[in-house]
């Protein structure tokens, strides 16, 4: 049993630095090596990282995108493209051959909460006093609790803020005087700004699906049934969404193949034609007829050792 080796490297990536820790394996089988990556992963989750960027790990190396569509709807908020891009993952998911969908361009939602200094200086209201107003308003903490048999049960109140207006209502206290936070600054729903991630498809903005193949699946197959899945969830659609294939690694294989069949049928006819011509009528035919004959048993040997096994 050979050793095991643990490879450390770093790469940058958009300004960032991205620790990815890769395990290579002699000699050990595949579920000892995921026991050594989980407990790996459960050490360094427990190394002080402060003062540096959370550690990032990826196992997904293995990962193949076959596949990448582009959602675009025009003149629709973001968030109903997210939803849309949501349902399709879900569809493309059911087709036979997809290992996973990633939905790329997602940018997450967020609550502004603006005020200005010198209004809120008028009314005697600091703005550390928002910060502790809303830290209050927003705590969970438990009300009591239930003793079972087996456990403990807790209760709480439902007083987090989980909409706009809850946290335009927030109560703010100053000087003996109550008022709602939408009294003093403007409280609106938006978008991560400035953007951490954007994507954009022939210069409109968009969503991307990739498509990741499962292993050791046949790529013709899964290029045919992802056409025609993406013919059905475009009638799909509701108006003014767009679903389009941007790559589709399908059309690169059966290209490839293509190429390659015309190149040997080419190489095939020059032995054959050189043959003839050089060894003469009878002698000619004999070998030019052997390669053919050879790599068609050769292709069927393979084929019954392939359905056999």
């Amino acid at each position: 049993m050979g050793p095991l080796i643990w490879a450390g490297t770093v790469p940058a990536s958009l300004g960032r630095n991205h620790q990815a820790d890769r395990v290579r394996k002699q000699g050990f089988g595949n579920q000892f090596l995921a026991y050594v990556w989980a407990v790996g992963i459960r050490g360094i989750n427990e190394i002080d990282t402060k003062g540096v960027l959370t550690p990032v790990l990826n196992d997904e190396y293995s990962d193949v995108v076959f596949a990448v569509y582009a959602l675009k709807a025009r003149q629709l908020p973001l968030r109903l493209l997210t939803r849309e891009a949501e349902v399709l993952r879900q569809d493309l998911l059911h087709v036979a051959g997809v290992k996973k969908v990633n939905i790329l361009g997602e940018r997450p939602e967020r609550i502004f909460v603006e005020f200005s200094y010198d209004r809120i200086a008028t009314l005697g209201v600091k703005a550390q006093d928002i910060f502790e107003a809303l830290l209050k308003q927003n705590v969970v903490t438990p009300a009591g609790s239930i003793d079972t048999k087996n456990q403990q049960v807790y209760i709480r109140l439902d007083g987090a803020l989980d909409t706009v207006d809850k946290i335009r209502n927030t109560p703010i206290v100053e000087g003996g005087r109550t008022m709602k936070l939408s009294d003093i600054a403007d409280v609106r729903r938006g978008y991560e700004d400035p953007a951490a991630f954007l994507v954009h498809h022939n210069g409109e903005p968009a969503l991307m699906l990739d498509v990741v193949m499962q292993d050791q699946f046949n790529g013709l197959d899964l290029g045919k049934a992802l056409e025609a899945q993406q013919s059905k969830l475009q009638k799909a659609l509701p108006v003014g969404f767009t679903f389009e294939k941007v790559i589709d690694q399908a059309d690169v294989i059966r290209n490839a193949v293509d190429e390659f069949q015309i190149k040997f049928f080419v190489a095939l006819l020059v032995v054959m034609v050189v043959s003839l011509l050089s060894l003469g009528w009878r002698v000619g035919i004999v070998v030019a007829a052997a390669v053919p004959l050879t790599l068609s048993a050769h292709a069927r040997c393979d084929a019954v050792r392939r359905h056999q096994s």
